[in-house]
């Protein structure tokens, strides 16, 4: 894909500690922000939506068996990293077709849910674990742009079932996907 919906976050840290930069600005744009307030997140559909920071390593390093989301190593996986704001991009609807599954399955032998928010156009996906209780509020598990395009399919095959889809707001034709101007021709 030769632009993205979202702008990619590109950091370069003076101190060269990229984990240490891309969990700040995760801390800081969903947990708790340099004043220390927690921000209000909802899906699209009215849910709370809490960020944990211990949250961080799972979403944003690699796991040599991604499936089944276990022994995270302390790597940072830059291309998870780069898309650290895309979540509210997602959450806010701002842009693209977004698909929202649910999935069950069992964790240990009890009943589990989660929500699955699937942007077609980049392959990108964002889960959160879906308590029982409808008053709790949805918490961050993960996001990540997915190996194939056919990812959906990995949804279905586990379960997951379609409940709901948003299509974003489209660009404007001024700007380029991946969010910045285009230099005026003289």
């Amino acid at each position: 894909m030769a632009g993205h919906l979202w702008k990619l976050l590109r950091l370069k840290p003076t101190d060269g500690n990229l984990w240490k930069a891309y969990r700040k600005v995760f801390i800081e744009a969903y947990v708790r922000d340099a004043q220390g307030n927690e921000p209000i997140f909802h899906d699209w559909r009215g849910r709370s939506i809490k960020f944990g920071a211990d949250s961080f390593k799972h979403a944003f390093t690699r796991n040599p068996d991604f499936r089944q989301g276990l022994n995270h190593t302390n790597e940072l996986d830059i291309r998870r990293a780069e898309r650290v704001l895309w979540i509210r991009e997602v959450l806010n609807i701002s842009s693209g077709s977004i698909l929202l599954y649910q999935e069950q399955f069992k964790d240990g032998g009890k009943p589990k849910r989660r929500k699955l928010f699937y942007v077609i156009e980049e392959a990108y996906v964002v889960i959160f674990d879906d308590p029982p209780d409808p008053t709790k509020p949805l918490q961050f598990v993960s996001a990540y742009p997915t190996s194939d395009r056919d990812y959906r399919q990995e949804i279905r095959r586990k379960n997951g079932a379609l409940i709901d889809q948003r299509r974003g707001k489209p660009a404007r034709e001024s700007e380029e996907r991946d969010g910045e101007k285009e230099s005026p021709s003289s």
